[in-house]
């Protein structure tokens, strides 16, 4: 049994100045939630934590500290094969796995945990969205949250 949460009828679509057109926004999605793993509170920071440091390490952002451009270069080193991007490829496409194998290495937590905090993160993102085709990304995030157990 899931959540249902509502879209807000007549809001406008955060990516511009248009309202959502009600007669094909949905109004209701169905958030599942049974199988979706519990983590501890404190997980989902270093979770956050982790995912930025990829994105340092990685060079898709530039560090704004001294102490982030230091921790970015201990992680190039360590993990190097994990960070690693071809920047300069315009088809560069990132994928989530490769972001998920240096978090977990980084965090030391279990998939199920990043998992279920990708899940809700996912899924409170999409539920603000007023996308056309969120109940169906929603249901394949949830299939894959489940997937890892």
């Amino acid at each position: 049994m899931g959540v249902i949460v509502g879209f807000k009828a007549g809001a406008k679509d955060k990516t511009s100045s248009k309202k959502i057109d009600d007669s094909s926004t949905p109004k209701t999605l169905n958030i599942p939630t049974a199988g979706i793993s519990y983590y501890p509170s404190y997980a989902a920071g270093d979770f956050a934590l982790a995912q930025q440091r990829f994105h340092y390490a990685s060079g898709l952002e530039k560090a704004k500290t001294r102490e982030d451009r230091r921790q970015a270069a201990k992680d190039r080193e360590a993990y190097g094969g994990l960070v690693h991007l071809d920047l300069s490829d315009p088809e560069l496409v990132l994928e989530i796995d490769q972001i998920d194998a240096f978090v977990l290495r980084v965090t030391g937590h279990p998939h199920a945990w990043l998992a279920a905090w990708s899940y809700r993160e996912y899924v409170r993102c999409i539920v603000t969205s007023g996308d056309l085709n969120a109940q169906e990304y929603v249901d394949q995030a949830y299939a894959a949250a489940i997937s890892v157990g």
